[in-house]
């Protein structure tokens, strides 16, 4: 048997193993009612609850990176229609849970689409301020909700009279607890999910894979909402009152404080992060009135020394079990041999006509350039980076942009790019006029880039780097089911590893891996979209002298159906892969020609010698 199908049936086995434990686990549960007290069956209700709302919670916050306090308005949303469409408006339970859901969801996408231009403090404080508004309306509107007073005698009257009673509840909970816990589990594995997660680590370059970030933001924030409305239809069933404190941001406060407890970005680690915190507080409640000290106390521990959560107590005890990563036994002394065998497999595969490397179909050479600039120019602060510059580039060709340090060259690449906007003049790529196109579309009209500086999903592994990249090269950006089930995907990236020699690192997080393989996985990213054009910002910084002409003889080989244009310091590298060069100084074009002529050009030399005496 191949180590390839030997990694496969032990996934496979894995997978069985997971499943049939949460098959256990879920039967344990429903006996619940049997075994314990109506008090326990209350208290286990009130965890399944806040697990849904938590595990929903964290689709925007672990696995989106988007910190939110304002997730009570969705919660509670769901709460208050229970309240008002079973005393007010005579609604069935059916028609509660259809509102319920359809109204939060719109409430996520207006909330979503508000947040697209705020990060990190300042998509916080929004959240915020949006859930307080929806607390307000609640609070003042008194001839609707009741204001401070609430609403109460909601009852269950309206449900199927076998879930009624409190275990029947309990149990409808359960189901719909593992509902939720599927469809999360379906949504993460699906692009959506998976992109959303690649933008949480690095926003840049899903959108140089021709991924519009702002769609699938925007989807997380609509589809945990609606799932976290379930929860608050639960939550008014359940106490049967519902007043505007189930809206206030202490509420998501302590959901935000439970999903980093259970384990942020790992779906279960939520619920068990809300199992733990309503079993402490009734616990500890019975003995002692500051409980919420203790809590503040276990709070701190667990981000101190499990900053992973709870859920990452398994995963811990595996590895010192001895289950470590294909890297651990790795000697780093091993990495240029390792680096140099990618490079001969690499070539050997451009060179023998094969489409392993950078299937790229040939659009052959017409008259319109690859990349064409009129005007150019970028300011900041009233300081030209790039001035008025005019460059054509046709198709085909290995163009190097060299310059002395601050010349613009790199803003030159993020203009063409798309990552910037120019203040005047314009961009064409294959002929049509890009200028006012985001990075994205501009991507999938087949531009692709490396970066300065290592770009890449750091915390994902090696596998799910490829893997994203190869889907949107494929076109296939919003598929519903799991990637890694779609055998051309998944036998692509498995085939981009095999032949750039990084196979080794496939299950590894790409940030952990040696630098100089890092460098040749943001190549193998770039080709892995199958583009036209290919941008290289430096692709040689900070690789050793034998790494560095690994990369040269690869770039050399690549076929000519690709047009080439690099960002280099290293003369040495410049001249050995360009067809042509273009000097650039102070943001505008000092002189373009070929190798030599720019090698021996007096004006060149001087732009060099000033920047040395400066």
């Amino acid at each position: 048997m191949s180590e390839r199908d030997s990694g496969m049936t032990t996934a496979r086995r894995r997978t069985w193993v997971r499943l049939a434990v949460a098959v256990l686990l879920v039967a344990v549960l429903a006996l619940l009612p049997w075994i314990g007290s109506s008090f326990t069956v209350f208290v286990a209700t009130r965890i399944l609850i806040l697990g849904i709302f938590a595990m929903a919670f964290d689709l925007v916050f672990g696995f989106g990176g988007m910190p939110s306090l304002g997730h009570a308005a969705f919660y509670g949303l769901g709460a208050y229609v229970v309240g008002l469409g079973i005393t007010r408006w005579g609604w069935g339970a059916g028609t509660v849970l259809v509102v319920a859901i359809l109204g939060a969801a719109v409430l996520g996408l207006v909330t979503g689409m508000l947040t697209l231009r705020t990060r990190g403090i300042y998509l916080l404080l929004l959240t915020l301020a949006i859930g307080e508004a929806v607390w307000a309306v609640a609070f003042q509107q008194v001839s609707l909700t009741r204001g401070d007073n609430g609403i109460a005698n909601i009852g269950r009257d309206t449900l199927p009279e076998v879930v009624r009673s409190t275990n029947g509840f309990y149990l409808l909970a359960l189901a719909v607890f593992v509902v939720v816990y599927l469809v999360l589990r379906w949504y993460t594995r699906s692009s959506f999910g998976r992109v959303l997660v690649g933008a949480r680590e690095s926003e840049s370059r899903m959108a140089a894979f021709g991924y519009r970030v702002g769609a699938y933001r925007v989807a997380a924030f609509t589809v945990s909402a609606a799932l976290a409305s379930i929860a608050g239809v639960l939550s008014a069933y359940l106490i049967e009152f519902v007043n505007p404190d189930v809206l206030d941001w202490p509420v998501s406060a302590e959901i935000l404080l439970v999903t980093i407890l259970g384990g942020a970005g790992t779906i279960v680690g939520p619920a068990v992060g809300a199992g733990f915190l309503i079993t402490f507080e009734t616990l500890v409640s019975q003995y002692s009135e500051r409980w919420m000290l203790a809590l503040g106390v276990v709070y701190i521990v667990v981000i101190l020394f499990l900053p992973e959560g709870l859920a990452s107590l398994g995963r811990r005890v595996r590895r010192r079990l001895g289950r470590q990563g294909p890297v651990a036994d790795r000697d780093e002394s091993d990495e240029e041999e390792r680096l140099e065998r990618a490079s001969e497999t690499a070539l050997a595969s451009l060179e023998a006509g094969r489409t392993d490397v950078a299937p790229i179909p040939d659009p052959g050479r017409d008259a319109q350039p690859a990349i064409e600039t009129r005007g150019l120019s970028c300011y900041f602060g009233g300081v030209a980076a790039v001035d008025r510059l005019d460059l054509t580039i046709a198709r085909g060709e290995r163009r190097a942009i060299i310059g002395p340090n601050g010349a613009g060259k790199t803003t030159l690449f993020r203009l063409i790019s798309g990552e910037l906007r120019p203040t005047e003049g314009a961009v064409s790529i294959l002929g049509t006029d890009v200028t006012k196109w985001p990075e994205y579309r501009r991507a999938r009209l087949g531009v692709s880039r490396t970066f300065q500086i290592t770009n890449l999903m750091r915390r994902l592994t090696v596998h799910e780097n490829v893997l994203l990249a190869v889907a949107a090269g494929a076109g296939k950006r919003y598929e519903l089911r799991d990637l890694e089930r779609d055998p051309e995907l998944r036998e692509r990236t498995r085939d981009l590893l095999a032949s750039w020699r990084l196979e080794a690192y496939s299950g590894e997080p790409a940030g952990e891996i040696p630098y100089g393989a890092q460098k040749l996985l943001e190549i193998v990213l770039a080709l892995a979209t199958e583009p036209e054009i290919l941008l290289l910002d430096e692709p040689t910084a900070g690789l050793a002298p034998g790494e560095a002409a690994q990369v040269i003889d690869i770039l050399r080989q690549m076929p000519e159906s690709v047009t080439l244009m690099l960002i280099e310091h290293d003369m040495d590298v410049a001249f050995g892969v360009a067809d042509r060069v273009t000097v650039v100084v102070d943001g505008s074009e000092l002189v373009t020609g070929s190798p030599e002529e720019v090698r021996s050009s007096p004006e060149v030399l001087a732009a060099y010698m000033r920047q040395v005496t400066q």
